[in-house]
């Protein structure tokens, strides 16, 4: 809360300061803008006294008198009048010197009143003259002169035909300007002009000014300290407005323009900040205090409300703690009065509450899983046995399946032996055709020669008792295979039945095998959720 104070009150100072730097420079804007204006309401004033002299009758009857050759006694004549016409003037409008000079086409002093001279030449000087007896249009503004900076009104004086015969202006001084533009005890105000204008004011001259770098001091207010007047300054501020801040005082430099829109110095606007300054501290003490005193109650108001909340949120805290450390009979108190720490309050008892009544459900639930974990670990080792006794006849299963795979090799060897009996037969039986052919043939020589029918007998007697021993041979061999494939096909049938007996086996066998992995399976995943719900159990 004091940083916060300290905080606004800063923010606040500094927008403080902030705002009456920019009412200061709004101020200076606006009194640059009246010094302009005043320059244009003076010189509208001059024209407006030098519009209505031109139109006195006196004035025309003067210029009727030049036009008729007598200059000198015009310019008497008219002195004798507007003599009487300044003393009036400067009476009751507090003017002190009311100047009014009277001019000859193209560029001649006629007459001044202020010292009845005239008859000088003006061509090299005075533009506003040659302008208005040229163009015969009406002038104001600043025309340094020979005194230096003068705000003057011209009009053109017609005779009574409406010609114009000649001009008139009206005077008024820079310090006019200046006098008028100062309002405020401090606000000071000095008129520069520039050295290069001194072929004009050469009677400005010889009053031995005051010179600042490139300019020349014409008129200043007198608490204008000029010494704070910086020459660089001056010569910058020739071409726009310059303004200077600092600490006790604001500093403006703002160019001077002559009827034709031409700088011919430098107006230096100075403000006193120190009546500001004095202002701005009151206001920062009085903006300040209200900050303290607000700083003060608040700090106060949270005193007593944090250390009500903050006890009551301690016990909340306290209660907690108990219930992190198992102990479900804890509970907060609720004092009389309803606010959000007792909602808090109430709903944390209610939670205590409803968390005694799971943790009871856990428990419960926890020995019922314990229950069913100590059957699970039953039925695991029953079925780990049921598999070991499995694995035990899957591996016997595999062992009369080598040795019946050993007698079907046993049988192919023998089956071998038959078929190389059966080619022996085959050749006997061979031979055996040979010797019938041999019969036959021995029968045909028997029909052709009787004589030798005895031998023939004798000999194929002889041939046929080879042939019987040879027939009894081929018998004993027929009967031998016989024997043999007899044997063969019951060994074949017994080999049979047993190979198919040994795969109904092993397909159990691998039946059996798969159903108790899938149960293992099952058993272990069982396992897995039941720890974790036991080690979920726990945690809560």
């Amino acid at each position: 809360m004091l940083i916060i104070g300290v905080a606004v009150y800063f923010i606040s100072s500094s927008a403080l300061y902030n705002v009456i730097e920019v009412l200061v420079d709004q101020r200076v804007n606006s009194k640059l803008h009246d010094v302009d204006m005043n320059i244009e309401r003076i010189s509208h004033k001059a024209l407006v006294a030098s519009a209505l002299v031109a139109a006195l009758p006196q004035v025309r009857d003067a210029y009727a008198t030049v036009a008729a050759g007598d200059e000198e006694g015009a310019r008497k004549q008219l002195a004798a009048f507007m003599k009487s016409i300044k003393t009036d003037v400067e009476k009751v409008t507090g003017i002190k010197k009311f100047r009014v000079h009277f001019h000859l086409p193209p560029a001649k002093s006629f007459l001044r009143i202020w010292n009845g001279t005239g008859g000088d030449d003006l061509s090299s000087f005075r533009d506003t003259v040659l302008r208005i007896n040229r163009d015969g249009k009406p002038l104001l503004g600043i025309e340094i002169g020979r005194g230096g900076f003068v705000l003057r009104g011209l009009s053109p004086v017609f005779d009574a035909a409406g010609k114009q015969v000649g001009s008139v202006e009206t005077l008024m001084p820079m310090a006019q300007v200046v006098n008028k533009s100062k309002t405020r005890e401090e606000e000071e105000f000095a008129v520069l002009m520039h050295k290069s204008q001194l072929n004009v004011a050469k009677r400005f001259a010889k009053t031995t000014p005051k010179s600042i770098g490139e300019f020349l001091l014409t008129s200043a207010t007198k608490g204008m300290p000029v010494e704070d007047i910086a020459p660089d300054s001056l010569k910058e501020s020739m071409r726009g407005d310059l303004n200077f801040p600092f600490d006790d005082h604001h500093l403006t430099y703002h160019p001077i323009k002559d009827f034709s829109g031409k700088v011919v110095g430098v107006l230096v606007y100075r403000v006193d900040l120190n009546v500001v300054s004095s202002i701005r501290s009151s206001l920062v003490w009085k903006l300040g205090g209200p900050i303290l005193l607000l700083m003060l109650v608040s700090m106060v108001i949270y005193w007593l409300v944090t250390k009500r909340v903050v006890g009551r949120i301690k016990s909340i805290a306290d209660g907690i703690g108990g219930i992190t450390g198992g102990n479900l009979t804890e509970r907060l108190e609720i004092p009389a009065r309803s606010d959000e720490l007792d909602d808090i309050s109430r709903g944390f008892n209610a939670m205590v509450d409803s968390l005694a009544d799971i943790l009871r459900g856990v428990s419960l639930q926890t020995d019922s899983v314990s229950a069913a974990v100590r059957q699970l670990n039953e039925v695991r080792g029953v079925l780990s046995e049921d598999a070991g006794g499995i694995r035990q006849q899957a591996r016997d299963t595999m062992e009369s399946v080598k040795r019946q795979s050993e007698g079907i090799s046993r049988m192919e060897s023998a089956a071998q032996s038959a078929s190389s009996s059966m080619q022996q037969i085959n050749e006997q039986a061979n031979a055996l055709a040979n010797a019938m052919g041999d019969v036959a043939h021995e029968a045909a020589d028997v029909s052709g020669n009787v004589n030798t029918v005895a031998a023939a007998t004798e000999q194929m007697s002889a041939n046929v008792a080879s042939v019987r021993q040879n027939l009894e041979q081929i018998s004993g061999s027929i009967t031998q295979v016989d024997s043999a494939v007899g044997s063969m096909g019951q060994s074949l049938s017994e080999i049979d039945q047993q190979t198919q007996s040994a795969r109904e086996e092993s397909r159990q066998a691998d039946e059996l095998t798969k159903s108790a992995q899938n149960a293992i399976k099952e058993l272990a995943s069982a396992t897995q959720e039941i720890d974790k719900v036991v080690d979920d159990q726990r945690h809560r």
